[in-house]
């Protein structure tokens, strides 16, 4: 057997077992990003939620009043 034809069938060997890995190479992807996406959401939805908090506590000074401490 030649170089040749054992590089080519390496590389038809290399490109079958990459066709057959390719749905478990594309599930593995597929659920990274579905868990960075639910996180994201997640994250968003906590932030959304302790602003949302915050402000029922927060409150405003009439016009021309401020914060200083004139005590």
């Amino acid at each position: 057997m030649s170089f040749t034809k054992i590089a080519g069938f390496g590389v038809g060997v290399f490109l079958l077992v990459a066709s057959l890995a390719a749905p478990k190479v594309d599930a593995f992807i597929a659920r990274a990003q579905r868990r960075n996406t639910e996180a994201l959401r997640s994250m968003r939805w906590r932030a959304e939620t302790t602003v949302k908090e915050m402000s029922r506590f927060a409150f405003t000074l009439p016009q021309g009043k401020s914060f200083s401490s004139s005590l």
